[in-house]
C-alpha cells in the first residue's frame, strides 16, 4: 500500500480534466509499452536465461537508458547485484571499467540508445568492441542492443556484427522507459519478479487518486511561484529513485514554450535530499529560505519497524538512547525534519510505502510517471520531448567534426 498526505493547506486545484485528457491519448509510450505483454515477457525470458550463462550483465546507457533499472535494482537488490551500469563517459571511469574486463567472457553487455546516436554510448561501444576482439571473443555472443529499428548508426553496426537487436519504441521517451525492455531486461537478469513488475505497472497506471493528489500538490507549488521542489527519501535504498526522478522532472516539465508557442509556464527546479545526511546540509537552505522551497518526503514504514539492532548506550549524557533501535532514532530524525519545515512554513507532503518490494517500487515509480504526465497536460506542454538538451549535443559534434 502507498499513501499520500499533504501537510500543507492548499487551494482547490482539480485535475479531473487533465486526467480525462491524458487517459484519452493514444500516443503515451509508457502506457503503450505495457500493452505489448508478449514482447516484454520474451525479453524477460531471454535475459533470465542469460543470467544462467554469464556471471554479470553490463548495461551501457545514459540517462533514461539506465536510471530506471538502476533505481529498481538498487532498491530491491541493495547488497549485491550481478548487473553493472556503465553510464558515465568520464575517461577515468571508462579506463577503470575496461581494465576490470580481464575475463570478458564471463559478461554479457546490453547497449541501449533509443536514437542510436548517443555519443557517450557510441564511444564506450567502440572501446568495448575493441576489448572483446582483443580477447578473441565473438561479439554476437556477448553483446545485444536496444534501439529504434530505423537504420540508425547503432542498429546498422549491430546488424553488421549479427547482434541480437530489441526494439526501442519510437513513442517511448527514455526517462519513461523503466517498465519496457530497457528496464525489464536488467531486472530479469538480476532475478527480480518481472511478471509482478509488469502487472503491477499496468495496474498502477489505472490508479487515479494518488497521482491526482500528488499532481495537485505540485501544481500548487507552481502557482505559488516556489523555485525548488525537493524529493527527500528516508530510505537509502531509494537514492536511485531520487536520481531517476530528477531526470523525469527536469526533462519533462521545464519547457521554453507551451503547445501554443507561448512562453513556457513556471515550474520548480528538482533537488534531491537523502535521509539524515542532508539534515546537515540542504536543510539549512530550506529552513532559512522557506518562501522558495517545497518538499516531498518519501517514507518506508517497514524500515521504521525494523528492530534488529539495539543500542547499549556508553556515551555520557545520552542515556535516552539506551535500548532504542537505530530505526527509532531514524524515525525521530525524519519527524524532526518534517516538523522543522512546518514551523518555518515550508510546504510539504509525504508519500509512504508500507514495504519495499517489486509491487510497491513499481507502483511508486508509475505514480510519479503519471503525476508528471498530468502536470504536463495541465501546463499544456509537450511532456515527452527534451529540446533543451539537443543544442549541447550539436555543439559537441561540431567541435569533434572540425
Amino acid at each position: 500500500m502507498i499513501r499520500f498526505h499533504s501537510h500543507t493547506p492548499q487551494e482547490t486545484v482539480t485535475f479531473e480534466n487533465s486526467l480525462r485528457s491524458w487517459r484519452q491519448r493514444s500516443d503515451i509510450g509508457f502506457v503503450n509499452a505495457l500493452q505489448d505483454t508478449q514482447s516484454l515477457h520474451d525479453v524477460c525470458e531471454d535475459y533470465s536465461q542469460k543470467s544462467s550463462i554469464f556471471e554479470s550483465l553490463v548495461v551501457i546507457g545514459v540517462g533514461g537508458s539506465s536510471l530506471g533499472a538502476k533505481a529498481v535494482i538498487k532498491a530491491l537488490c541493495p547488497e549485491q547485484s550481478n548487473v553493472i551500469f556503465w553510464d558515465n563517459n568520464d575517461p577515468n571511469v571508462i579506463a577503470k571499467n575496461l581494465k576490470n574486463l580481464e575475463k570478458a567472457e564471463n559478461h554479457h553487455f546490453l547497449i541501449i540508445s533509443k536514437s542510436g546516436t548517443t555519443l557517450d554510448v557510441l564511444v564506450i561501444t567502440n572501446l568495448l568492441a575493441q576489448k572483446l576482439q582483443e580477447q578473441c571473443l565473438l561479439l554476437a555472443k556477448h553483446i545485444s542492443v536496444i534501439t529504434q529499428l530505423n537504420a540508425n548508426p547503432l542498429e546498422k553496426w549491430a546488424r553488421q556484427q549479427d547482434l541480437k537487436v530489441y526494439e526501442h519504441r519510437s513513442d517511448l521517451s527514455g526517462r519513461f522507459s523503466v517498465f519496457s525492455s530497457v528496464g525489464l531486461a536488467p531486472m530479469s537478469f538480476c532475478g527480480l519478479d518481472t511478471k509482478s513488475i509488469i502487472s503491477g505497472a499496468a495496474q498502477a497506471l489505472q490508479e487515479s487518486e494518488l497521482p491526482s493528489q500528488l499532481a495537485q500538490w505540485c501544481f500548487q507549488q507552481f502557482l505559488d511561484k516556489k523555485r525548488v521542489t525537493y524529493v527527500w527519501p528516508y530510505d537509502q535504498r531509494l537514492s536511485g529513485f531520487g536520481k531517476w526522478w530528477l531526470q523525469l522532472w527536469s526533462e519533462s516539465l521545464a519547457k521554453k514554450e507551451n503547445l501554443q508557442g507561448e512562453p513556457g509556464p513556471h515550474v520548480t527546479t528538482p533537488c534531491l535530499c537523502m535521509g539524515s545526511t542532508d539534515q546537515h546540509s540542504q536543510l539549512q537552505q530550506i529552513i532559512e529560505h522557506p518562501h522558495e522551497r517545497s518538499v516531498i518526503f518519501l517514507h518506508n514504514s517497514e524500515l521504521f519497524q525494523s528492530e534488529k539492532l539495539v543500542i547499549k548506550n556508553q556515551i555520557p549524557g545520552y542515556d535516552f538512547l539506551n535500548e532504542l533501535s537505530p530505526s527509532q532514532v531514524y524515525q525521530a530524525q525524519a519527524q524532526g525534519t518534517l516538523e522543522s519545515c512546518h514551523q518555518n512554513h515550508v510546504p510539504t507532503c509525504s508519500v509512504t510505502l508500507s514495504q519495499l518490494d517489486e509491487l510497491h517500487m513499481t507502483t511508486l515509480m508509475s505514480i510519479f510517471e503519471v503525476t508528471v504526465a498530468l502536470l504536463g497536460e495541465a501546463l499544456q506542454i509537450n511532456t515527452f520531448n527534451q529540446p533543451g538538451v539537443e543544442l549541447g549535443k550539436q555543439i559537441t559534434l561540431n567541435q569533434l567534426q572540425k
